[in-house]
């Protein structure tokens, strides 16, 4: 792209139509528009396809920046082109006003001379003409004059346009040159760093590679151990299951045993034959549930409570150790069965 720059720029200094030089200079900035964006994609590829991407920030940022700089001049190139242009414009409405003026003079001189060669019988309104016209033509004759001051202040002007033109060119063709090396450089520093990060990409992927085959053994191997802690934890649940269901069969078997004796001592009765257990004091709905579950249904069964039938009774409802004993169950028992049994007493008297 710099030699490029180093053969167009002597070009457009000595082309003289400013339209061919502008569309050159147009091309090379559509040129360097071009390049700044390859190198502006390359850089984002760079910083998205690389986990080190943070050290290329800074490049892309000053690549950024330079990319604005010239736009920024390329909009200041059309500024003045613009200008130019409009100047230039306005000049040739000037030559073609100063034409058809200079046209008009001579239409007039040509008319002055047709009059001077007219008989002596017109001479006196010919030399009013003549006057008149001599008159007219002073008068455009000056006007020429100011419109030639006025263009060649409009040339003047076009020239000094030109030079600062050409010369904000030049500074501008410098310039871009200058930052064609700069980015010449950088580009050639990013593709030594890009060559020093894919030698690191090339060694951790390598690394990389025999990590995950360690992994993969040690995974193996791993699952050869789960898949023997699973046979002994089958082993293991297996022979708790069968504790377990042993203790359940020996709990039951004590239940069973423990109901049976206590059954012994207060008496059997049939559910049929059930009782509101609730009548005493810290029986409540859940716990006369309990004592239907292991066979106790009338306030005589409880009655008939002895220390050894509390404690069976306590641990196979799973109450708490001396409630039983607090409440006085077997007091309020004796007593309810008392009086239900002198109510008998005496509904039997009076019959």
């Amino acid at each position: 792209m710099e030699r490029l720059f180093e053969f167009i720029s002597p070009l457009t200094q000595g082309i003289a139509d400013p339209k061919t030089a502008a569309s050159i200079q147009i091309s090379i900035m559509i040129l360097g528009g071009f390049f700044i964006g390859l190198l502006s994609t390359f850089l984002y590829y760079i910083s998205k396809t690389h986990p080190k991407k943070r050290s290329l920030r800074k490049m892309e940022m000053d690549v950024a920046r330079s990319k604005d700089d010239y736009t920024r001049l390329l909009n200041d190139r059309d500024r003045i082109l613009s200008s130019y242009n409009s100047l230039k414009d306005e000049n040739q409405k000037v030559v073609d006003e100063y034409r058809l003026i200079k046209k008009e003079n001579e239409r007039l001189r040509g008319f002055l001379e047709d009059e001077r060669k007219k008989p002596t019988s017109g001479m006196i309104f010919s030399r009013e003409e003549i006057k008149r016209l001599k008159d007219e033509n002073k008068k455009l004759s000056s006007d020429i004059d100011e419109l030639n001051r006025q263009n060649q202040k409009l040339v003047d002007q076009n020239d000094d346009i030109k030079r600062n033109a050409e010369r904000h060119l030049s500074a501008m063709n410098h310039k871009l040159g200058v930052e064609s090396d700069e980015l010449r450089n950088r580009n050639k520093s990013i593709l030594e760093q890009n060559n020093e990060l894919k030698e690191s990409i090339r060694v951790e992927r390598h690394n990389h590679i025999m990590e995950l085959k360690a992994l993969r053994d040690e995974n193996q191997n791993l699952r050869e151990e789960i898949a023997k802690i699973r046979n002994e934890e089958v082993k293991i649940v297996k022979k708790l299951n069968e504790e377990k269901k042993e203790i359940i069969e020996t709990e039951k078997e004590r239940f069973e045993r423990e109901k049976q004796l206590l059954l012994e001592s207060i008496g059997f009765v049939e559910e049929t034959d059930k009782e509101d257990l609730k009548q005493i004091r810290g029986i409540g709905p859940f716990i006369e549930k309990k004592l239907h579950s292991i066979g106790v249904y009338t306030i005589l069964q409880i009655a008939k409570f002895t220390k050894d039938d509390v404690e069976r009774a306590t641990k196979l409802i799973k109450y708490f150790p001396g409630r039983i004993e607090r409440d006085n169950w077997i007091f309020q028992a004796k007593e309810i069965v008392r009086v239900r049994e002198r109510k008998l007493e005496i509904i039997k008297k009076f019959q």
